[in-house]
């Protein structure tokens, strides 16, 4: 019979290094791989069932991405980090969720859907696990896709280098700020979408100010360090 002129689009095939990618990001991401700990190639390629090329690709990748060190020769092994990294990272990733704030153009439909997720917001912050967490990310999230594209490249990369914090995320927010913060955004619609970014400006500020005393207190540095080691 002919061929149907109905096009039918091929369906995408990931490649292997991106397979071997996501896997090893994953093991970083939930705790399974400690910062430290040597990565040796043989025992990656068994475990995903892959040749060298591939599993290199992927460990270039992390290791350009932060989580992963690699010395030619010598070694290669998750990549350990300080408290104080931890805090400048999500320093500059509040710097630029409020960026995105500042540049964002609001129609009557997005001022709804953000109301919305305030709202979500709202309602998540006294919830258990990742659930505020994620409720948090959908409104920086809202801001930085209605931004340009560098911009959110660099938030990626910077959420890529704090992903080994995941585990940790909860405690890494000062969760009274946090509804305080969701007031104002709300309150700053209400009266001129123009001021959103003051209230990301007195987050940052408070984050900031919460990460300080993390650092500062010895339980929290003995349980990141316990969990690093």
């Amino acid at each position: 019979m002919p061929i149907p002129e109905q096009v039918v689009s091929p369906r995408e095939r990931p490649l292997l290094r991106d397979v071997c990618y996501d896997q090893i990001a994953r093991l970083i991401e939930d705790g399974s791989l400690v910062p430290g700990e040597v990565l040796v190639d043989t025992a990656l390629e068994t475990w995903l069932g892959a040749s060298r090329t591939p599993v290199r690709e992927a460990l270039n990748i992390l290791s350009t991405e932060g989580l992963v060190q690699t010395r030619p020769q010598r070694y290669t092994k998750v990549s350990e980090h300080t408290f104080e990294e931890v805090l400048t990272e999500m320093r500059i990733l509040a710097g630029l969720y409020e960026l995105a704030s500042r540049w964002v153009d609001l129609d009557a439909a997005s001022v709804q859907e953000l109301r919305g997720l305030i709202a979500g917001l709202q309602a998540e912050i006294d919830a258990e696990g990742a659930r505020r967490v994620a409720a948090l990310d959908d409104v920086h999230d809202f801001f930085l896709r209605r931004n340009h594209e560098a911009l959110q490249l660099t938030a990626h990369q910077v959420r890529r280098r704090l992903s080994y914090t995941n585990r940790f995320r909860v405690d890494l927010h000062p969760w009274a700020d946090v509804r305080v913060f969701a007031t104002q955004l709300e309150t700053a619609l209400a009266q001129h979408p123009a001021i959103l970014s003051d209230a990301y400006t007195w987050f940052g500020a408070a984050l900031h100010d919460h990460l300080r005393r993390l650092a500062e207190e010895r339980s929290w540095q003995q349980a990141f360090v316990k969990a690093a080691a």
